[in-house]
């Protein structure tokens, strides 16, 4: 009897503990406090089974799906998704009872993007006012993006008046199959510049190019310095390189 109340005493008052830590480092990290915190979690939690995203439905007939399996199997073959030969193929698409016509692809470098049934892709929706009010976006695996840490970052950028992606959740049906939550991810252009009021003009990244250039080659047993695929080795380059070249007010 004096050994279970012993326990449990213990028990207490590591739990008390274990509180008021929890308590001071949310405190610490500007939170009002773990009784806040518990308060939102029992709030939250049950609201959440009530919440169900937006469906979005893609159609793509046999030869286009022919198509985007070759370029999966060979990402699968080799660890890297490569640009040639994956091109776009047209899809039919089918958001809040309006459907429209798109160009989809395989999206993504690593073999993560085509893991199992859910593949990554890239779209081109051609509707006024795209999809979601996207007309160039990303469908992913939320594993792709570190799951609600991108969503959060993106929050985060936008809140700080920082030029900030249209980032969600949506449920995905590809030809019948439902392959459950995807993440969808807005596309740099013109979109992104109007969504953030921003004037028109390009927008400027490293080109990527040599860095993938590096990691194909490591993969086929090719081995260059180190250097050479990181960013400082990088060119500037824009986002939709050729279309910025030829508008004349960029």
């Amino acid at each position: 009897m004096r050994r279970r109340t012993l326990f449990v005493i213990v028990a207490l008052l590591l739990l008390l503990v274990s509180a008021w830590i929890a308590d001071r480092e949310l405190k610490a990290r500007r939170h009002p406090g773990l009784l806040a915190f518990m308060g939102q979690v029992l709030r939250n939690y049950p609201a959440s089974f009530a919440i169900e995203p937006e469906l979005l439905e893609i159609e793509v007939d046999d030869h286009e799906l022919q198509q985007l399996e070759e370029v999966v199997e060979k990402a699968r073959e080799r660890g890297v998704i490569i640009q040639e030969g994956d091109r776009y193929v047209k899809a039919d698409l089918v958001h809040d009872g309006s459907a429209f016509k798109a160009r989809i692809r395989i999206k993504g470098k690593l073999s993560d993007h085509v893991e199992g049934s859910k593949w990554s892709f890239r779209v081109i929706a051609r509707k006024e006012g795209g999809f979601m009010g996207m007309k160039r976006f990303s469908l992913q695996h939320p594993g792709t993006r570190n799951y609600l840490y991108e969503w959060f970052y993106q929050q985060l950028s936008r809140g700080e008046g920082l030029i900030a992606l249209k980032y969600g959740f949506c449920k995905v049906r590809f030809n019948g199959q439902d392959l459950g939550v995807y993440a969808y991810e807005e596309h740099f252009g013109e979109e992104l510049l109007e969504h953030a009021r921003r004037p028109e003009g390009p927008i400027v990244r490293f080109d990527p190019s040599l860095y993938w250039v590096h990691r194909l080659s490591n993969l086929e047993g090719i081995r260059f310095d180190e250097p050479y695929g990181e960013e400082a080795a990088s060119v500037l380059d824009a986002y939709r390189t050729g279309s910025v070249l030829k508008d004349s007010t960029t």
